[in-house]
């Protein structure tokens, strides 16, 4: 039995965070999101397959789950039941890729020397709102599992964490480059980003949005100033702007501040679970793009 779970062990590969950042910077991301976009075709034509996916709702200490004494589907209000919407998610997100059936692909690929096959894997992905503050852990922690589609095996097993913030970034920067094609050239070297959020999905929004687009201002607009201020250095570290007070701080609750933001804004990412509005759509000038996560 030791040895089975060793030989079994050796033969799956395991990634962590740190490697899968290492294997797929956040421009590989977008070229993957490119390609795996245009692989979406009709049922029976081969391409992408994403079933619909599986939620498992979790009910924290703030929450309960929702019970009608029995009485089956009945959503009368009732003394004893308790209702109440989960605060997180487990969600469980199949997804496979099949060969083109299309004769032209086929012939192209032979032509190549390349041979598609079908990939088939799934993630696990979560949604914790409490994490950062009482765990000092993401808000959306993620695994992903590549399946052997031939013997059914599960081949290798991977940190998802960092590839689900960059997989929906890297979505965001292609429909961002898309609608920001029609920019004159000095609409394109001027361009205002402002964020809602201070979490990793914006840390990838800034990321890859740098990949595609010539940034000359960022306005990070958070609850709290600590994670923004964090972000703010993290963002500098990386990218040479020519003056680092081309990357502002704003309170969310600063109302004056965020309209003036948003109304100068040529891009605006709302990364947040926030429940309510962030901002008047009006603020937002004729032309301005929302990548709203």
């Amino acid at each position: 039995m030791r040895a089975t779970a060793t030989l079994f062990r050796r033969s799956m590969l395991i990634l962590t965070e740190k490697e899968v950042r290492q294997c797929l910077p956040m421009t590989r991301c977008i070229d993957a999101n490119r390609r795996a976009l245009g692989s979406i075709r009709e049922s029976g034509k081969g391409g992408s397959l994403v079933p619909p996916r599986i939620g498992l709702p979790y009910y924290n200490s703030n929450t309960k789950p929702t019970t009608n004494n029995g009485k089956g589907d009945d959503d009368s209000d009732n003394d004893e039941g308790t209702k109440a919407a989960p605060a997180d998610w487990t969600l469980v997100k199949p997804a496979a890729y099949y060969p083109t059936n299309d004769d032209d692909s086929h012939n192209k690929d032979q032509t190549q020397g390349e041979k598609e096959e079908c990939l088939m894997g799934l993630k696990v992905v979560s949604v914790r709102a409490n994490n950062p503050s009482k765990f000092g852990k993401p808000t959306v922690p993620a695994t992903v599992m590549m399946v052997n589609a031939e013997t059914g095996e599960v081949d290798a097993v991977l940190g998802g964490t960092y590839l689900t913030a960059a997989r929906t970034a890297a979505g965001s920067a292609i429909a961002t480059q898309h609608c920001l094609s029609s920019q004159n050239e000095s609409e394109s070297k001027n361009n205002h980003l402002v964020l809602f959020g201070a979490g990793l999905q914006a840390e990838a929004h800034m990321e890859a949005l740098s990949c595609i687009m010539k940034i000359r201002k960022v306005t990070i607009v958070n609850r709290t100033m600590p994670r923004a201020l964090a972000l703010k250095e993290r963002f500098l570290q990386v990218h040479d702007l020519t003056n680092p007070e081309d990357v502002q701080v704003i309170l969310l609750n600063d109302k004056e501040k965020v309209e003036a933001a948003v109304r100068d804004a040529h891009v605006i990412v709302t990364a947040t679970n926030s429940a309510t509005p962030l901002f008047d759509g009006d603020w937002a000038r004729d032309g301005c793009h929302i990548n709203g996560v």
